[in-house]
């Protein structure tokens, strides 16, 4: 697709088109990174990761009940 757009625009456009090319595989790259880091805190890991459910019950939270507040 990138081929396709430098062939139909000007020359003069071609380095737009280059930082924006990098730019989205920067973004991407740093979404990735970003959503990897913070699995450990999506619903369905903490739900289903032992060490955290064991953390919570030192502290007495218990994620079902929570699960089920919002479901009402």
């Amino acid at each position: 697709m990138y081929l396709a757009l430098l062939s139909v625009t000007p020359f003069t456009t071609w380095p737009v088109w280059t930082i924006i090319l990098v730019g989205t595989f920067w973004a991407c790259e740093q979404y990735d990174t970003t959503d990897g880091l913070k699995a450990g805190l999506d619903d369905a890991q903490l739900k289903h990761s032992r060490a955290a459910l064991r953390f919570y019950a030192k502290q007495g939270i218990r994620p079902d009940d929570q699960a089920e507040d919002k479901e009402k």
